[in-house]
């Protein structure tokens, strides 16, 4: 029997993205997560509860689609494992923060419109860049027809990133109110607000230590 527990979380990108590599090339993306739930009372009016936060952490393709799709602001629907992580900072009490291991997720259309695009991963362009195709097999590929592994002309990111709302920090602390409740969210009511925005340390399980990693930021926009 498997002791995971599994979550769906709907809310709103508190930061922007962090799209990094860990040192066997492994693409790594790492943000915030902000989700107010909401309830209605015995007359019927909507009210919101505390924000909770959480971090949410993606590895390989999945990283490096989010990292393209998602801005600040955004509202999301995100699917994985829970955990939590606790540190402590140099000269402070231990901290601890929910975790969401992201398996799949996006854009809530609930909430907004979005539109897909295929793309080329780009650890594989890396890699492909590095060792060329063969004359052979891509004239083998010619004959097949063999697909493409990105559109022509793609654009990586196109059609999100003029979503409204999305990318302004003053709408992003108004977007925080999930659900169909007017008033203002109760706890952290805007990203900067979040206290947990230093280095985490991740499951262990991942075989690298989050704070301990020396970053090379990829470009996931060129």
């Amino acid at each position: 029997m498997s002791r995971q527990i599994d979550i769906t979380v709907q809310g709103v990108v508190g930061t922007m993205p962090t799209v990094a590599t860990t040192p066997n090339r492994r693409a790594y993306c790492r943000f915030r997560v902000a989700s107010t739930p909401a309830y209605r009372d015995a007359n019927g009016q909507w009210h919101d509860g505390d924000t909770l936060w959480f971090t949410a952490k993606a590895w390989g393709p999945l990283a490096e689609n989010l990292g393209r799709s998602l801005r600040k602001g955004d509202p999301v629907l995100l699917q994985g494992r829970l955990s939590q992580e606790t540190w402590k900072p140099e000269g402070g009490p231990a901290q601890t923060s929910n975790v969401i291991t992201v398996t799949s997720g996006g854009h809530d259309l609930g909430r907004g419109t979005s539109s897909y695009m295929r793309v080329e991963s780009v650890m594989s362009s890396s890699r492909s860049a590095a060792t060329p195709q063969s004359a052979a097999s891509a004239d083998s590929s010619a004959i097949t027809g063999a697909e493409p592994d990105a559109e022509p002309g793609a654009e990586p990111g196109a059609g999100t990133d003029a979503e409204p709302g999305a990318g302004s920090g003053n709408e992003a602390g108004e977007a925080l109110a999930a659900g169909p409740g007017t008033g203002a969210a109760s706890g952290a009511t805007d990203p900067s607000d979040d206290p947990w925005t230093i280095p985490l340390a991740p499951a262990d399980s991942n075989g690298f230590s989050d704070a301990e990693l020396s970053y090379e930021a990829v470009n996931v926009n060129a």
